[in-house]
């Protein structure tokens, strides 16, 4: 990170301290299993709602800078700063991540994370869950 020509300019004191924190935690971790990964061997649709909701927490906490402890999976994703831009961004993600495709508008529409990892579930090619009962994996 010393090759960074602004890592000692004090204005950019907080993004450096949060870089240094990231690293160091992305050290100290376990090795995690991807989220993908870990929808696709879920048991039920209820183990794979709540990851979904957690990952949607971590994606939004990540992209619009949100302390991840600040959330609150009952909450509207566009509390927390959810604009179209940014909604494009994390539509994209899910695309990629849990192969579900989804418009903008029900990013931007959502009763709450977990309603929105619901309609995630319900379109992904990853699980063959019905809403709400445990089906095929």
């Amino acid at each position: 990170m010393q090759d960074l020509f602004w890592i000692d300019d004090a204005k950019f004191k907080y993004l450096k301290e949060a870089a240094e924190a990231k690293q160091a935690h992305l050290s100290t971790s376990a090795p995690s299993v991807s989220l993908s990964s870990a929808v696709k061997t879920s048991k039920s649709y209820d183990e794979a709602l709540q990851l979904v909701s957690n990952g949607l927490m971590d994606i939004v906490s990540a992209v619009l800078m949100v302390p991840r402890e600040e959330m609150d999976q009952s909450r509207p994703i566009v509390v927390y700063g959810l604009d179209s831009l940014v909604a494009i961004e994390i539509r994209n993600w899910i695309t990629r991540e849990l192969e579900a495709s989804l418009q903008v508008l029900e990013l931007l529409t959502s009763n709450s994370i977990t309603a929105l990892a619901g309609t995630i579930l319900k379109k992904s090619r990853l699980v063959d869950f019905k809403e709400g009962k445990e089906g095929e994996n």
